[in-house]
């Protein structure tokens, strides 16, 4: 042993500065590892958390996209059909509403026409009516420019008389 610490020696090796060296290296490392190392491994760690749970959350919120777009595809499904069936309803209620109203025209026209019968009836009773009292009146008067004589009063009561028998 001697020998190799007599060779390290010419060499410029001091054992006593290396182990000098030695104790101040632990020492800085101790030093570096209390203040220094150990916080930035903390800050490592914290920060490797962080971004764990960063991706966790975005994995979550792709996962919650997913339901969501489902979701959606389901809510507008069931709008169109929602929309259909109203569209179908309606559709039905304006035809059972046209019909009650073609219905209800329909007697309102029978109603009318009623009534415009029942005026006829009495604008020609009332024109018969007229008829038969000018008629005799007029047939003699066609009588006599026939005949090409003026007939008396008394005549034109005979014969207004004997066309009312």
């Amino acid at each position: 042993m001697q020998q190799i610490v007599d060779i390290l020696s010419s060499l410029g090796f001091n054992w006593h500065v290396a182990l000098a060296n030695f104790i101040n290296f632990l020492i800085i490392l101790f030093l570096l590892n209390k203040f220094f190392f150990g916080k930035l491994g903390k800050v490592i760690k914290d920060r490797h958390e962080v971004i764990e749970r960063g991706l966790s959350q975005a994995s979550d919120a792709e996962k919650a996209l997913m339901h969501a777009e489902e979701e959606k595809k389901t809510i507008v499904n069931s709008a169109h059909k929602d929309a259909h069936d109203i569209v179908v309803k309606a559709e039905a209620h304006a035809i059972v509403r046209a019909e009650g109203i073609f219905k209800d025209a329909e007697e309102e026209a029978q109603i009318r026409l009623g009534k415009l019968a029942e005026k006829e009836r009495k604008v020609e009773a009332k024109v018969e009516k007229e008829w038969g009292e000018k008629a005799p009146e007029l047939i003699a008067k066609l009588y006599a420019k026939t005949l090409a004589k003026e007939m008396t009063e008394a005549e034109n009561n005979a014969l207004i008389a004997r066309m009312n028998a």
